[in-house]
């Protein structure tokens, strides 16, 4: 989430600065784990995000699921999908300094194959 941050001081001295940064947003997960004896894993996952404040209203919404095999100790290969939507909405008017009226829909799916290595 971007923020603009600032200060300003007079008295003895005048002072001021402002600071932008982006801040992470806390999400709600659940995660499950599940062994299929001898080598393999079914690993799944779900994070949710939701705000509505005044005329805004956001939701950041994703979902893992993968399949993994491990027949080496300390070395093992999956394959996984990575849904994730964003939606944001904005409605009446503007606020100062927020450009934003209408509606941003963000959906991407990835396909993940990887290999960990644990040492």
């Amino acid at each position: 989430m971007p923020l603009d941050l600032g200060i300003k001081a007079s008295g003895l001295g005048d002072d001021e600065g402002f600071e932008r940064f982006t801040a992470p947003l806390p999400v709600l997960g659940l995660r499950m784990d599940v062994a299929l004896p001898p080598w393999w894993f079914f690993r799944s996952g779900a994070q949710v995000f939701y705000l509505e404040n005044e005329n805004f209203t956001g939701s950041v919404l994703e979902f893992r699921a993968a399949v993994e095999c491990d027949p080496w100790k300390q070395v093992g290969i999956g394959l996984g999908v990575d849904p994730l939507a964003l939606n944001i909405e904005a409605e009446g008017e503007d606020w100062p300094g927020i450009d934003l009226k209408g509606n941003v829909e963000f959906n991407y799916a990835g396909l993940q194959l990887y290999l960990w290595v644990f040492h």
